[in-house]
């Protein structure tokens, strides 16, 4: 009997084992790009915000993640023709709501103006400073773009524009003087301003002012799922992590760890911006 146990049961319990053991959780390929500061940036913790919370969000449903990194536009296009099923993380202007499907908000802000010109102290003020004659241009990175307002203010002709590849040119460019605004949400443009880029020796480096967007200007940004079966499936998925991480007051503590660097200020109004956006829950 203590043969038979051994040589037929034995094995089979081990087999068993052995395959819970091999069993892996799934792995869904996410589209994006690192190059997004402080929100999705290979040099940072977890590759920045956004794919911290993707990330946590699909580990608390059993499913690990893969990046696949490709640019911005071509990203939106793999996912949507279902080659991929994630892509993170956008704005659901330029008819993306239609075109994809989409998580809840995983963050929302406002855009605010950084100004190297003192004399504009609300974002109204750049019309009738450039009907006087004044030399405005706002430094809008490549692929980027500016609130509703302030395009608005450009296809009048009240503002000249420059695009550099990289948001860190544009932060470069108000410094100097080359550009007077840009307009990007506030964590973008703190991210740079805690640790400037450097500028030429010869040059004089100006003090920048920072002031609230446009009413208009307020965002959230999504997770994007191809418009396929597949999609359909992650979604369901992560809709899931990402509320089991909003209510357990995990989403709240990889923000304030991705935060630990900024100031009070800036964790505050954070913090206030997720609220109003309901992206998190009044306290």
């Amino acid at each position: 009997m203590r043969h038979f146990l051994k040589s037929t049961f034995g094995p089979a319990i081990i087999a068993a084992l052995m395959t819970c053991g091999m069993a892996r959780a799934e792995t869904v390929d996410i589209v994006t790009y690192l190059d997004y500061p402080p929100f999705l940036q290979a040099d940072l913790p977890e590759d920045g915000l956004y794919l911290d919370i993707v990330r946590q969000s699909f580990h608390l449903v059993g499913v690990d993640i893969r990046l696949q990194l490709m640019p911005w536009k071509r990203g939106l296009r793999a996912v949507e023709s279902g080659r991929y099923p994630v892509n993170v993380a956008w704005t659901l202007n330029h008819g993306r709501g239609e075109r994809f499907l989409h998580s809840k908000a995983i963050f929302s802000g406002r855009n605010y103006l950084f100004t190297s010109m003192p004399e504009i102290k609300t974002w109204h003020d750049i019309q009738p400073l450039a009907d006087a004659g004044a030399n405005i241009v706002i430094c809008v990175p490549l692929g980027w773009g500016a609130s509703a307002a302030i395009e608005a203010l450009i296809e009048d002709g009240h503002m000249r524009v420059t695009e550099p590849e990289k948001l860190a040119s544009c932060i470069e460019q108000i410094m100097v003087g080359r550009a007077q605004v840009i307009d990007v949400m506030r964590l973008n443009a703190r991210y740079f301003l805690m640790s400037p880029p450097p500028v030429p020796e010869d040059m004089t480096v100006r003090p920048i002012y920072e002031i609230p967007g446009p009413e208009s200007s307020d965002y959230a940004e999504y997770v994007l799922f191809s418009p396929t079966d597949t999609g359909r499936r992650i979604k369901k998925l992560f809709d899931e992590g990402f509320e089991k991480l909003v209510t357990s007051g995990q989403y709240e503590q990889i923000l304030l760890h991705h935060l630990e660097n900024y100031t009070d200020q800036d964790r505050r109004a954070v913090m206030d911006d997720l609220i109003s956006g309901g992206v998190l829950p009044a306290k």
